[in-house]
């Protein structure tokens, strides 16, 4: 009836935890020398557990030294909930004195029939009883297919008041490893041993979510016990305002937060078409105070499962977290080389498939369907498809361009190319022409009128025709694009032409890299073709929703067009089934959004951070006491180059002036930059923007337009104010103040 642990437990003679055990045993896993008790023995001895004594007698038993008596019941540890730490413990057994040791099975036993059970519950009833471990520390790991960590939290020594929930312990996140990897440098050596085991544990039980209880002894780190993880252990995860502050305004509508949010679980989908084993479960958008966050713990974590280092995401992303960045893992790379390849093979045809991605955009937008319904499941389509097509390209330009930058080349590299976005700042250069060549036309402009000639109207008109479909924040539907509002473009052409230097020869270094350049180049021009045709598709359908919302207006299910940005994309489709917003639910949105508006997030957050603690108070403060502006503001530079001027802080693109500068210069220092800020940048003569990266829309356009400029200088808005003097120095990533 007892049955040694390792030996094989005969079919259905126990529940699983004890079968578990038995297996980990059997493939050699470092499990405490013990036995099973199971409930057959409970059914031949009834409730006089002493006349367990004879078995209890068995060498097998006797020689176990100490011993813990454990429950392993059928009812304890199920797929959808655990009874964990319910059913009596006993540590410290002699395991030769037989009597005490029947003594502690049989309250294991009784255990089980406690109030708010049934008196025989009918899943088995066996225990363990097994050599207890002279813990130096103890622990319960949780190790989940979603995450690369095991979330792990130990005690010193015993970890039963851990277990029963009246102690906390240290909490740690291990790095999984594969096989082939070795153990973290620099960790405690129980914790290295822990990672050892964990691994074993997922190689012979397979890869699930595994609750983890272990003792390490200082030499060995046993396995006590695994069972089914029935909640997720909440982990400190980071979000990022990442890409999303760069295109969109400082508080999105909220229709924009909530599409962007929805379509969060198919964007992280494209790349587990390529790797199956990646998260499913964990969103890679969350909202958070009005505003889409990205999951930066969720997109390190993928290079992680890749064995990339993760520096690239802040190479391309920018906003330093708190955490270790990471080095390339070789071993895990080589594993994952079909992955890659996978991903590798895609990138060859990315730019053909841009262009087809393009042009669907554009037709999907063409055909939204009737009603609100409609217009939103296109909307998710559009956006989707966009964003996913822009993970390929931004793929197949990471590694290049990353390349470049460390070469000292990608800035003289870029200043030769003119992508899309960059067209828009340089085709306003023929139109200032012509007003500065015409007063009336000059005139015209400085009132906020288009000059009515036929030459200049012409101009306008084929301006508008290519690049209309933009505007400031332009991945914001509640925000009008050019062709609807000029007043941006009108502003910027009331200045004089500028002529930008033309680049001189190419280094040695940057003829040789040339090859390294042209792929990058291509997926660049591409990557920015692709947004415009992006825009174009959400154009087409921010005119559709103002179309619907009209109508919802005539027949009273919305009191104005402008409420439809107030709604999410739920609500909005909503309306073609009966449902519409009253006026004070309307004007509490209209509240909301005006709280929201006083949150000012630093470019990493916790994922479950409170909004209010990040609310302004009223007025921003004197910008000129600021310490840090004294102190210099740093950044990481994308054009080298030194400029002093007039800054410039804005968090919006505006029509008004910048401020005149006795020198005639002014530098930008804004939070961010996208296409739509192309009439101010043709403007100025440096910028600083507080969040971007290598890959950003941003500091795509800088590089082009030879704009000596820093990036993910956070701060850089409050430390200095319009119109203070500033030195920016970019090759060395600083701005400061002049005295």
């Amino acid at each position: 009836m007892i049955t040694r642990l390792g030996v094989g437990v005969a079919a259905g003679l126990a529940a699983p935890k004890a079968a578990r055990l038995d297996a980990a045993a059997r493939a050699g896993l470092a499990v405490p020398a013990g036995v099973v008790i199971p409930d057959e023995a409970r059914a031949l001895v009834g409730e006089d557990p002493g006349a367990l004594a004879p078995w209890l007698s068995a060498p097998e038993v006797a020689g176990l030294g100490t011993v813990a008596v454990r429950s392993a019941f059928g009812a304890e540890d199920g797929t959808e909930g655990s009874r964990a730490g319910r059913y009596a413990t006993r540590l410290g057994v002699a395991a030769a004195d037989h009597e005490a040791l029947a003594d502690a099975v049989g309250a294991v036993w009784r255990s089980g029939a406690h109030a708010g059970e049934a008196a025989a519950p009918p899943d088995r009833r066996d225990v363990l009883v097994m050599a207890q471990v002279p813990a130096r520390r103890a622990g319960v790991a949780a190790t989940e297919t979603e995450h690369v960590d095991d979330r792990v939290e130990s005690v010193a020594g015993l970890a039963d008041g851990l277990l029963a929930g009246t102690e906390t312990g240290e909490r740690r996140d291990l790095a999984k490893l594969h096989r082939g990897e070795r153990a973290d440098a620099g960790l405690p050596a129980w914790a290295a041993r822990l990672q050892r085991l964990l691994r074993a544990v997922r190689a012979e039980l397979g890869e699930a979510d595994w609750e983890v209880e272990w003792a390490d002894d200082g030499a060995t780190c046993w396995l006590l016990q695994v069972r089914p993880l029935t909640a997720s252990l909440p982990r400190e995860e980071r979000l990022t305002v990442g890409n999303h502050e760069e295109i969109l305004p400082p508080l999105p509508s909220r229709l924009t937060t909530t599409l962007i949010a929805s379509t969060g679980r198919a964007l992280f989908a494209w790349y587990r078409r390529f790797d199956p084993t990646l998260p499913a479960r964990r969103p890679l958008v969350v909202a958070l105070g009005g505003r889409p966050f990205l999951n930066r713990s969720l997109l390190r974590d993928l290079l992680r499962h890749l064995g990339l280092p993760t520096a690239l995401l802040r190479e391309a992303m920018g906003a330093s977290g708190d955490e270790a960045e990471t080095p390339l893992r070789p071993e895990r790379l080589l594993r994952k080389s079909p992955v890659l390849a996978r991903l590798g093979l895609r990138q060859l045809s990315v730019t053909r498939s841009a262009r087809r991605r393009g042009r669907w955009l554009r037709r999907r937008a063409q055909q939204p369907g009737t009603g609100f319904d409609g217009a939103v499941a296109a909307l998710q389509d559009v956006y989707a498809g966009l964003v996913t097509e822009m993970f390929a390209l931004a793929n197949a330009m990471s590694v290049p361009v990353a390349l470049l930058r460390r070469a000292g080349v990608l800035a003289e590299l870029s200043r030769r190319q003119e992508t899309a976005a960059t067209r828009a700042a340089s085709d306003l250069e023929h139109l200032r022409t012509l007003v500065a060549a015409d007063p009336a036309r000059a005139s015209a402009v400085r009132a906020g009128a288009v000059p009515t000639d036929a030459a200049f109207a012409a101009a306008w008109r084929e301006y508008l025709a290519t690049h209309g479909h933009r505007g400031a924040y332009e991945s914001d539907l509640a925000r009008p694009r050019w062709i609807e509002d000029p007043a941006p473009l009108l502003a910027s052409l009331a200045h004089l032409p500028r002529t930008r230097p033309v680049p001189g020869p190419l280094s040695w270094r940057a003829r040789a890299l040339w090859p390294v350049w042209l792929p990058a180049a291509r997926a660049m021009a591409a990557r920015e073709r692709l947004r415009s045709d992006g825009m174009r598709a959400f154009l087409a359908l921010r005119l559709r929703l103002l179309a619907l919302a009209d109508a919802a207006v005539a027949d009273g299910r919305l009191p104005t067009r402008e409420d439809l940005w107030l709604l999410t994309v739920h609500e909005v489709a909503a309306l073609d089934h009966g449902w519409a917003p009253g006026e004070r639910f309307l004007a509490v949105r209209r509240a909301e959004r005006a709280r929201q508006a006083r949150y000012r997030f630093p470019a990493v957050v916790p994922r479950g951070a409170d909004p209010e603690a990040y609310a302004e108070p009223e007025g921003r403060g004197d910008a000129s006491a600021s310490p840090a502006a004294d102190a210099g503001v740093r950044g990481r530079p994308v054009v080298p180059g030194t400029v002093r001027g007039i800054a410039w802080v804005l968090d919006d693109p505006a029509s008004a002036p910048p401020p005149a500068s006795g020198a005639g210069r002014t530098i930008l220092v804004a939070r961010s930059l996208d296409p739509g800020w192309a009439p101010v940048l043709s403007r100025v003569d440096g910028v600083v923007a507080e969040t971007g990266g290598d890959l950003s829309h941003g500091s795509i356009l800088v590089r082009e337009l030879g704009l000596p400029a820093i990036t993910d200088a956070a701060g850089a808005t409050a430390a200095v104010a319009t119109g203070d003097e500033v030195e920016l120095r970019a090759g060395s990533g600083t701005l400061r103040r002049c005295r």
